[in-house]
């Protein structure tokens, strides 16, 4: 199943998804679990995931973030990151 990652929060930052660091766009991301699986996922891509339960134009919070690339650098969770979530769209 197909869905659009809308947007997604660490520690409720809502800066603008890209940002410059150093004189380079960098360009943070999410790896979230689900379906026991885990994804890389940057704001508006398309990821096919297994084993949800959703319908056309659902909307679905990840709360199971595994690590977040943010303009402080990577958190990796212990086994999950406090305070992250991602929210998608199918």
């Amino acid at each position: 199943m197909g869905l659009e990652i809308a947007n997604w929060h660490y520690n409720d930052d809502l800066e603008p998804f890209d940002k410059f660091y150093e004189s380079a766009l960098v360009r943070m991301y999410a790896v979230i679990e689900t379906g026991g699986k885990q994804y890389q996922v940057h704001e508006g891509d398309v990821v096919f995931v297994e084993k949800l339960d959703v319908e056309a134009d659902d909307t679905v919070t990840f709360d199971k973030v595994v690590a977040v690339n943010a303009d402080n650098g990577i958190t990796v969770g212990a086994p999950y990151v406090e305070g992250a979530a991602v929210k998608a769209r199918f």
